[in-house]
């Protein structure tokens, strides 16, 4: 859970610094506060559940869209993709 929601987080702080958003503006959009801005960008995310990250994707214009494969290992792996458009 911390890798996926560690990428998350990154894809969220990539599409806020491509939109020019500053964390105040973000929050606005996100429907939160600047600290917690703050934290996802800085990778702090104890108090953020997987849903509510997808959450603040989808609220800044992103799709998501979740696939499942086998793996070829004993473990599986987590990575986030972001198409982007073009």
């Amino acid at each position: 859970t911390d890798r996926l929601k560690n990428s998350i987080a990154r894809e969220i702080t990539c599409i806020i610094e491509a939109k020019k958003l500053t964390q105040k503006e973000a929050a606005g959009i996100l429907g939160t506060d600047q600290a917690k801005i703050s934290k996802i960008t800085r990778g702090r995310l104890d108090e953020f559940s997987v849903d509510r990250l997808f959450g603040f994707l989808t609220e800044l214009g992103l799709d998501v869209d979740i696939h499942l494969s086998d793996s070829r290992g004993l473990s599986g792996n987590v990575t986030v993709h972001h198409r982007r458009a073009g």
